[in-house]
């Protein structure tokens, strides 16, 4: 017995150009077949070890192309937009923008600047003025970015969650298992992940999974979190669990699959493929939705009245309190994949590869077209572009403890290895958030700054970590 999905896609650029993709599943084989509407396609087939391993890695290929703007099809009609769509609508004021080079995925905004990553692995943070400021390259694709406080973790697809807050990318958190990290959330050193398998994963400040949950529903692109719990969304709606042991709190289902999420203090904001961006209470309750023209790929608020969502149609919208669409915008550049309000300005993530600023402003929002400033191009060779790299704990190395706070690794009870302050003048019964990888029992380090949580029951290492030689 064989089950399949097809899936098609219209030229994001052109609108004249659409391809197809089916995978099929037959036992321990799947089959895909792609190409141009119309044409036969082309066909690979491979083989796994089980049935389950074969539909597992079907899924992963069906997420990834609808992540890319495929979208579920019936063969031989059309899923193309309609040309005079894209027209309705006056062009966007574009700021700035920055050309990543590949389809950009992640965008996130901090006191630092602006971080955007791309299916290549590279994420770059930009002034908010548009400069490129430094590049990390990691090794797989580079799917999410999410802020906490000072701290930027980046998820990718070899499942692990990189730490770029020093000058070199450190593996902070690892998955269990080996899926693709589809989004995260973070709150006080608290991780959520949600993976290609519907699974949703919890860790606590020791990198430890806490605990792994199952929603009802499938590839869960939305993960939210805040002192409250865990919102987890995904096919079949949004699951709200509890912090501490994962037990589900509510279920809501939506009409649609849930394709993105964002939080602000009282609301959610959910990003359907069926036309439809939810603002739901934090209890669960539906407060109202509004209406885009096409599958929505992301969303966000300004924390009051306004929330924000862009579909495949290369459109931004922008909703009030009770769902009245106010207005709606083309994108020049590809569809928002998903998008990050701060300060009267969204920067948004394209399909193109290309981080856009928007400027909200009643200015900005009064302009028919503002022309674009485009930000300096990204040089392929310059000093402040660091790759990852395993470190080697011994080729970071520091005679000098003056130069920081020094931190030991240790065994406590007998337990896994934890790290605590040595420098005086801090609780040393404390532990310290430092990176499984780099933990060796016996072991110091010399740590830029070390800061108490916000719950004050352990301390944060922060910065560019070394080895104290001889320590």
């Amino acid at each position: 017995m064989s089950s399949g999905t097809y899936l098609e896609l219209s030229d994001e650029l052109g609108g004249t150009a659409h391809k197809f993709f089916e995978v099929t599943v037959s036992g321990h084989q799947v089959t895909a077949r792609y190409g141009a509407i119309g044409s036969a396609g082309q066909t690979a087939t491979r083989s796994f070890s089980s049935p389950a391993s074969a539909q597992s890695e079907a899924d992963k290929m069906i997420a990834s192309r609808q992540r890319k703007g495929y979208e579920l099809a019936v063969r031989g009609v059309s899923a193309a937009p309609v040309a005079s769509q894209k027209a309705a609508h006056k062009p966007a004021p574009v700021r700035w923008r920055f050309d990543t080079k590949e389809p950009a995925f992640g965008v996130c905004v901090n006191a630092r600047g602006c971080w955007v990553s791309n299916e290549a692995g590279r994420v770059t943070l930009l002034a908010l003025s548009g400069q490129p400021l430094k590049t990390f390259e990691l090794p797989d694709a580079a799917k999410c970015i999410i802020a906490d406080e000072d701290w930027i973790y980046v998820g990718c697809d070899d499942g692990n969650i990189y730490d770029l807050t020093g000058s070199r990318p450190v593996v902070a958190y690892t998955l269990p298992t080996s899926e693709d990290i589809l989004w995260m959330d973070i709150a006080d050193a608290v991780l959520a992940v949600s993976d290609a398998s519907g699974e949703l994963h919890v860790f606590d400040h020791e990198a430890d999974d806490q605990w792994t949950a199952i929603s009802s529903g499938e590839r869960g692109w939305m993960v939210r979190c805040d002192e409250r719990g865990v919102y987890h969304g995904h096919s079949d709606g949004v699951t709200m669990y509890n912090w501490v042991d994962g037990e589900e709190q509510w279920y809501q289902p939506l009409d649609g699959a849930v394709l993105f999420g964002w939080a602000d203090a009282s609301r959610l904001i959910v990003a359907t493929n069926t036309r439809r961006v939810y603002a739901l209470s934090c209890q669960g309750d539906i407060l109202f939705y509004g209406e885009c023209d096409a599958s929505v790929y992301c969303c966000a608020s300004d924390g009051g009245r306004n929330i924000f969502a862009g579909d495949s149609d290369r459109t931004i919208y922008c909703f009030d309190d009770t769902g009245a669409r106010t207005w709606a915008l083309t994108l020049d550049a590809g569809s928002a994949f998903s998008m990050h309000y701060a300060d009267g300005h969204l920067y948004i993530a394209t399909t193109a590869g290309q981080l856009l600023c928007v400027d909200l402003s009643a200015t900005g929002l009064s302009l028919s077209v503002m022309p674009p400033v485009a930000a300096p191009a990204m040089l392929t060779a310059i000093d402040d572009t660091v790759a990852f790299a395993a470190i080697d704990i011994t080729g970071l190395s520091t005679t000098d403890a003056a130069r920081g706070v020094v931190v030991e690794c240790r065994s406590v009870d007998g337990g896994s290895p934890q790290v605590h302050v040595v420098t005086p003048g801090y609780r040393q019964e404390l532990s310290v958030q430092f990176p499984r990888s780099l933990r060796v029992l016996g072991e110091r380090f010399v740590v830029e700054e070390v800061r108490l949580s916000s719950r004050g029951g352990f301390y944060r290492a922060f910065g560019d970590i070394k080895r104290l030689a001889g320590g």
